[in-house]
């Protein structure tokens, strides 16, 4: 019965490793975006930029 609370703990830590991935990923995006929108901002008002 022990291999039950030891595939628990491997799950507990693949969701946790996996959960902090994407958050780690989403943040890298939001940076990466926010950096890019004062750039885009700027090309738009030059008109080289369609929106």
């Amino acid at each position: 019965m022990a291999w039950v609370w030891v595939a628990l703990e491997y799950l507990a830590i693949w969701s946790a490793g996996s959960t902090l991935l994407v958050a780690t990923l989403g943040a890298w995006v939001a940076i990466g975006r926010a950096r890019q929108e004062p750039r885009r901002e700027a090309a738009v008002r030059r008109g080289s930029v369609a929106g």
